[in-house]
């Protein structure tokens, strides 16, 4: 869109919404900055589609060790539940927490806890 100025760029921008600001770009065309809410879904489903690799990677690895018994099976859905749940929800910070937080076993060797570590930390830098 074009506009007469910026003072009637930022009144449209301004109609619209909090959060909408106005620049001029460097060739003189108007554009529009993206708004805090446009900035936290986009980050949103970046942090759910990370989440959702990550909780992939838990089954496949619950897969390679089968079969466990109904026992073994009912204490690893246990162990990985605050885990899970914190995936689930996008929060990849808890979900780190929690994650250095569980012991190492047949099912989580140090090898694949350290490897989901670094991912984790390498998507959060």
């Amino acid at each position: 869109m074009n506009f007469e100025s910026l003072e009637d760029a930022q009144a449209w921008a301004d109609a619209r919404g909090p959060g909408h600001i106005v620049t001029l770009a460097s060739d003189n065309e108007q554009i529009i900055q993206p708004t805090a809410e446009d900035i936290a879904t986009e980050k949103l489903v970046l942090d759910a589609s990370f989440c959702n690799g990550m909780l992939v990677k838990l089954d496949l690895e619950n897969r390679l060790t089968w079969p466990l018994d109904k026992a073994d099976a009912k204490t690893q859905q246990k162990k990985f539940e605050e885990y899970v749940k914190f995936l689930q929800r996008s929060n990849i910070v808890l979900s780190k927490e929690e994650l250095t937080d569980l012991a190492v076993d047949v099912n989580l060797t140090q090898e694949t806890k350290d490897a989901w570590l670094a991912d984790i930390t390498n998507y959060l830098t």
